[in-house]
């Protein structure tokens, strides 16, 4: 690869005047030119590779899925290989133009995007191969490309050996954020967060170089990216993932009317987040009634032993009521999206973020060591009373694997929690932050932190946190650590947003 003085003179040529001293600060006219020639250095820039302002499609690529904000970045790349990224990298370094990755542009804040900045979208970059098996443990280690959806990852290390990965249940988030931020899904109270279980990964840094970290090898850097966010140290243009196989599974879902919420909440609280590590489960509730879905690793007759002595079945109304036991492990997961074992193609995920239905939704979340004490649950019945169209709460049980690991463990603020809250809100393009909706989530999240314990899930993330936004996603002990690595791994800050890793 030609080195970056060679492409600093190139481009100096391209612009009389210019001096091709290292270091020299370029005129920001002439940026997004200079980055277009630099790339131009490694390969053509095609129109269906690279975006800008003047390119017909450049709204559909410049955001990710949530458009209530609004990002404006100077180009969008995409990168078709690690090669591609570390030229990316270089150029924008070369030039002074802030990079920022994007790997399924899901960010609730849009962070996948910068404005000014170039956004290097790792969307073409989604290979998965299963690269090694162990028959005996029933399991094995996948390489995943930087910019493989969910949904591919779960097709594909299925097709290639029968494997499950433990992660979420949306199919069409980027496997980079996902990971980077902890990784949630419907067996991780047995197998842990997906961060959990990456035993690897290929980085590229600021300056171009691409650094494994691992266990052994640059092992604060592998902490660090198991859980202390994207866009802070580094492009993850790789994952090492351990899988495993599931045995069984009985999946179900349960509906209830609006007549039992608080008596279902009571119950759930009360018994899941201590319960047998083989079954998670969350619940869902909004104006209409209640939603109890979940997994459990294990046969029908023994997940119904469990419901039965959850009390979640002595309540009443119920409208809808689905177990099953059929679902092959590729089945789980279409069940999680679809409460279908067989409907597989909800699990089919297009390369590019245009694809993506666009929202304009508002999301808070938090974390609670404690389970909720009576008033605590008639506020949330109360707030969902009033509730606006199209929103809803979420509890997550966490407990299971996360009590046995310290908050060390990784980044990932969450071990200690007994469970999580999730707020949303719908809502239409251009409602003010004063909006109704807005101000609905915004008044139930502050009611709500007598009951919580500080800290919040980065995944989730929300801007409206405030400066002591560090503290809250990783808890203090591990926000300095993360400040320690930034300074290691990025020292000139490049990579950044209004929420990322600072230098200390």
């Amino acid at each position: 690869m030609k080195t970056l003085l060679w492409c600093l003179a190139a481009l100096a040529a391209l612009v009389p005047g210019i001096s091709a001293t290292p270091g020299h600060r370029w005129l920001a006219d002439n940026k997004l030119d200079l980055y277009q020639s630099c790339l131009g250095t490694n390969r053509p820039v095609t129109a269906d590779l690279f975006f800008t302002p003047t390119s017909s499609a450049y709204l559909d690529f410049a955001t990710g899925t949530n458009a209530r904000i609004d990002r404006h970045p100077a180009a969008v790349f995409f990168a078709q290989n690690e090669h591609d990224v570390v030229v990316a990298l270089e150029c924008a370094l070369l030039v002074g133009l802030t990079p920022v990755a994007r790997s399924g542009g899901h960010s609730y804040e849009t962070l996948s995007s910068i404005d000014g900045g170039v956004v290097i979208d790792l969307a073409s970059m989604n290979n998965v191969t299963v690269i090694s098996r162990n028959d005996t443990a029933q399991t094995g280690v996948a390489s995943v490309q930087g910019g493989a959806r969910l949904g591919q990852v779960y097709k594909e290390i299925y097709r290639q050996g029968g494997y499950n990965f433990n992660a979420g249940t949306c199919p069409g988030v980027g496997i980079g954020g996902h990971i980077s931020g902890g990784g949630y899904g419907m067996v991780s109270r047995h197998y842990g967060m997906a961060a959990d279980s990456t035993v690897g990964l290929r980085v590229a840094l600021y300056n171009g170089t691409v650094v494994e970290a691992t266990a052994t090898e640059n092992s604060d850097l592998f902490w660090a990216l198991r859980g202390g966010g994207s866009g802070s140290f580094g492009i993850v243009t790789e994952f090492r993932i351990q899988l495993h196989k599931v045995p069984q599974s009985t999946m179900f879902v349960i509906y209830y009317d609006n007549t039992v919420t608080s008596q279902l909440i009571r119950a759930w609280m009360d018994y899941f987040p201590t319960a047998d590590s083989r079954i998670t489960t969350q619940v869902n509730v909004d104006k209409d009634g209640t939603t109890f879905r979940g997994q459990f690793i294990g046969p029908m007759w023994e997940l119904n032993e469990l419901l039965d002595a959850s009390g979640m079945l002595s309540h009443g109304g119920i409208k809808y009521d689905v177990r099953t036991d059929k679902c092959t492990s590729l089945g789980t997961k279409a069940f999680m999206w679809g409460d279908n074992c067989n409907n597989l193609d909800v699990l089919n995920t297009e390369v590019h973020p245009r694809s993506n239905s666009k929202s304009y939704s508002k999301m808070k979340s938090a974390y609670a060591s404690k389970k909720l004490p009576d008033d605590g649950i008639r506020l949330v019945i109360d707030q969902v009373n009033k509730a606006p169209a199209s929103s809803w709460i979420q509890f997550e049980a966490f407990g299971g694997k996360f009590a046995t690991q310290p908050l060390s463990y990784t980044p990932w603020g969450g071990r200690d929690a007994v469970f999580s809250v999730q707020l949303y809100i719908a809502g239409n393009k251009g409602d003010p932050a004063s909006s109704p909706n807005r101000n609905w989530i915004r008044d139930f999240a502050t009611a709500l932190q007598p009951y919580m314990n500080g800290r919040s899930y980065q995944n989730y993330c929300d801007l409206e946190i405030g400066p002591n936004y560090g503290e809250v996603y990783w808890g203090k002990d591990n926000f300095q650590r993360l400040k320690q690595v930034k300074a290691r791994y990025d020292p000139q800050n490049i990579f950044h947003n209004e929420q990322s890793v600072p230098l200390p």
